[in-house]
């Protein structure tokens, strides 16, 4: 007979990484000057026929559950851009307790633009997600940057009952706080009325530069704007995810095209 009296106090295998870019401007042309990866945290750099350089974040343990640490981080240089997304949807899985962490820091220099694109994330049943994003802007940088929260795959039937996310997203220009917005979500506040309601997907975009208040904005069902002093922010609740790509993908291309003139990521096409 197997022992397990002891079971309780074994520590499970946790997913550790750290995955960082730095490019910079040399001459006409965009170059990677700064690239670390560790653990499960990859940088992938794909050719790229636009203007603006991108790169990808990947988490190779597939997910992020109870105990995970994993940190990304980037700097643009000075009057470069750069296009950052993820390969996939991040999903945060089970947990026994304890929260996964995920940290992103990002650095914009002095007249360089950052669109900072990452897929969707899916909250499971019982996960447990902590995530913290800052982003740093100098000078006269400017930002792209959006995030989508999905409640479990509805193609697969998933309605997750329980589970917590804490997401505190931050923009600052040269140490100042530019826009704070955290998002502190579990099945209880995802149910009311002031939360999601019965919507499983949510978007939120934010564009920050002086040009804000010129930019065009969404004008479908579901997407509704505000600008002002500088930021552009879109928000929107929809029933899952294929509506919610369905009314965005479109604006989010219009608007991108006005930002650096190029197009969406090659993941982010549908």
């Amino acid at each position: 007979m197997l022992d397990t009296s002891h079971s309780s106090q074994v520590k499970l295998q946790r997913a550790r990484g750290r995955g960082h870019i730095g490019v910079r401007r040399v001459g006409e042309t965009v170059k990677v000057c700064d690239l670390h990866q560790s653990g499960c945290a990859k940088v992938m750099i794909p050719r790229a026929y636009g203007s603006t350089t991108e790169a990808v974040f990947l988490n190779t343990a597939g997910g992020v559950t109870g105990g995970d640490e994993i940190a990304f981080s980037a700097e643009v240089g000075p009057s470069s851009a750069l296009s950052l997304t993820t390969q996939t949807a991040e999903r945060a899985y089970a947990s026994t307790g304890a929260p996964g962490q995920v940290s992103i820091d990002l650095t914009v220099g002095q007249d360089a633009h950052l669109n900072w694109l990452p897929q969707e994330t899916i909250l499971f049943d019982r996960s447990n997600l902590r995530r913290k994003t800052r982003i740093d802007l100098l000078g006269e940088a400017t930002l792209l940057a959006i995030e989508i929260v999905v409640l479990g795959r509805a193609a697969m039937g998933e309605t997750p009952k329980q589970f917590q996310l804490s997401d505190h997203r931050s923009i600052w220009r040269n140490g100042r706080p530019l826009w704070i917005d955290p998002l502190e979500l579990d099945a209880d506040v995802a149910a009311a009325a002031a939360g999601l309601g019965t919507a499983r997907a949510a978007v939120t975009l934010v564009y920050v530069g002086r040009d804000a208040e010129d930019k065009p904005r969404p004008h479908v069902p579901g997407l509704h704007s505000s600008a002002w002093d500088g930021r552009l922010v879109v928000r929107g609740a929809f029933a899952d995810l294929w509506p919610l790509k369905q009314a965005l993908l479109p604006y989010l291309k219009t608007l991108k095209a006005t930002i650096d003139g190029g197009p969406l990521p090659r993941v982010w096409q549908m």
